[in-house]
């Protein structure tokens, strides 16, 4: 054996053992014939072997060196051990050995020696198993030898280290559909929450890797929602760019699930999904957006100082129509209220609404907006943006050749905008007292009401006054003034009021 030793440190006799046929001799030493020493002298020599030439694991494999070695592992001295190990490393560049080593159920010895073995034993096994877990195949045939159980056992009980290197192992396994349940069976979600929060900047990221391949399929996203909603929120937030993709990844798909978009809100994902929406990359705006959609416009029960937000940056002119049509309507459940609305108002809802209205391409986008964007002019500030923006001829032409709907709410925002007396003239100027007056000879009470109320403001200004008489508008007024309610009947005087001190309505009334 001395002899052989000594040959190994020559390149040229090496090539020459091999070929003599050295190599089984000494692993028949391994498998039975030989002292303790001289086992000890053999594993070395193939781990010589392997080192100095990895061809040669080729041959090793073939001439069965894999069950000797990992006998070894099981009964051998501490050096032996670790000889075996280093060798079987060694072996793991092939794929061959790979195999073989995850076909034989001996992972489990791998796995024993991570946890109680020296350093060098540790550091030899973990990668070898880094190795054998690299191919789908072997995945299987390590998942099938019961070993997730033991893998997952490290990532909840073991050292920072060997939480790293089962998180590793675990990500390879997962990818493997046949895995899942097991991995998520072994419990590992709670711990894998707990990662995110409070592991390394790697352990966070192999850990949010694992969730997201378990939400491949619906069967445990329960479980992860209880577990590790909150974490995945924290991580959405704090996270790298690629962490926070992933958790948000995550999360949206959660958030599909009718019985888990109650936890993830409950856990604070809205706002900073909205905060997302606006300030982050272009991937996790997308991904935001569609996150929102679920959780706000399919959510129940949500305040609406949490839902308001959400909803106006569901607004902005690059989201999906659909999602836009979907977040006005819901906004507009709120505009009842006048402390929602003022929110909304600070969160600057009048712009993003004239951009929706402006940029209408279909009769239910421009309705939607047209609705809200009277609701919002709640003081003469509002107003005066509403006008400036841009908007008063789209309103003017709703008046002319909307729908039924468009001209009650276009009228109605033309009454609230020019109750600010600096907005009159530009209204005026584009043309909205004709289709106004023409509007006075319908039936529709409420239409006539906010007509009327709009007319009654204009009348404010002798050269309105002027115009509105020319239009005609004393006639229908006087008719209203006869046959409406006794709400429009009130509005209707103050117009008339108005319109008294011009000479047509004297001329007129005589």
């Amino acid at each position: 054996m001395l002899a052989l030793e000594k040959l190994v440190i020559s390149g040229s006799k090496r090539s020459k053992i091999t070929i003599e046929g050295a190599i089984p001799v000494l692993i028949n030493l391994l498998l039975q014939n030989g002292s303790e020493g001289q086992k000890t002298s053999a594993v070395r020599l193939l781990g010589s072997f392997v080192s100095n030439d990895a061809a040669i694991g080729v041959i090793l494999v073939r001439e069965g060196a894999i069950p000797p070695l990992l006998g070894l592992l099981q009964t051998g001295y501490e050096e032996q051990k670790t000889l075996a190990v280093q060798t079987l490393c060694g072996l793991t560049s092939t794929d061959e050995a790979c195999s073989e080593i995850a076909r034989g159920g001996s992972v489990s010895m791998l796995i024993e020696l991570l946890r109680g073995g020296t350093e060098d034993q540790k550091k030899y096994a973990g990668r070898a198993l880094e190795r054998i877990v690299a191919s789908d195949e072997n995945c299987s045939e390590v998942a099938r030898e019961g070993t997730i159980s033991h893998i997952a056992e490290l990532v909840k009980t073991g050292t920072e280290s060997l939480k790293t290197f089962g998180l590793r192992t675990l990500v390879k396994l997962v990818r493997i559909a046949t895995n899942r349940e097991e991995i998520a069976r072994k419990g590992v979600c709670l711990e894998l929450a707990q990662l995110l929060r409070s592991g390394t900047d790697e352990q966070k990221t192999l850990a949010v890797t694992i969730l997201e391949e378990l939400t491949v399929g619906d069967e445990f996203s329960s479980e992860i929602a209880r577990d590790g909603s909150a974490s995945l929120v924290a991580l959405l937030r704090d996270g790298s760019e690629e962490q926070r993709l992933q958790a948000g990844r995550v999360l949206e798909k959660l958030a599909g699930d009718s019985a888990c978009r109650a936890q993830v809100t409950r856990d604070g994902a809205i706002p900073v999904f909205n905060t997302l929406a606006k300030t982050g990359t272009e991937e996790e705006k997308a991904l935001a957006v569609s996150t929102l959609n679920k959780l706000v416009l399919q959510g129940t029960d949500i305040p609406p100082e949490e839902a308001i937000p959400p909803l106006i940056t569901l607004l902005d002119p690059g989201t999906d129509e659909n999602i836009q049509a979907n977040a006005i309507r819901e906004l507009s459940r709120y505009a009842d209220n006048d402390e929602h609305l003022s929110e909304m108002v600070r969160l600057g809802a009048v712009a993003v609404v004239v951009m929706l209205l402006l940029r209408a391409k279909s009769v239910e986008q421009t309705t939607n907006a047209v609705r809200m964007l009277g609701r919002l002019a709640i003081d003469d500030t509002q107003s005066k943006q509403i006008t400036q923006q841009g908007s008063i001829p789209y309103l003017v032409a709703l008046l002319k050749t909307g729908t039924g709907d468009q001209k009650c709410w276009a009228a109605f925002t033309l009454w609230k905008v020019t109750a600010c007396e600096a907005n009159c003239d530009e209204i005026v100027r584009e043309g909205a007292i004709p289709p106004l007056v023409a509007l006075l000879r319908g039936l529709n009470e409420e239409l006539n009401t906010s007509v009327v109320r709009a007319l009654g403001n204009l009348t404010t200004t002798d050269a309105h006054r002027a115009e509105l008489s020319r239009e005609g508008a004393i006639p229908p007024l006087v008719e209203l003034l006869r046959t409406g309610s006794d709400e429009l009947k009130k509005h209707t005087l103050r117009a008339l009021g108005n319109l008294a001190t011009d000479d047509a309505y004297r001329r007129y009334d005589s």
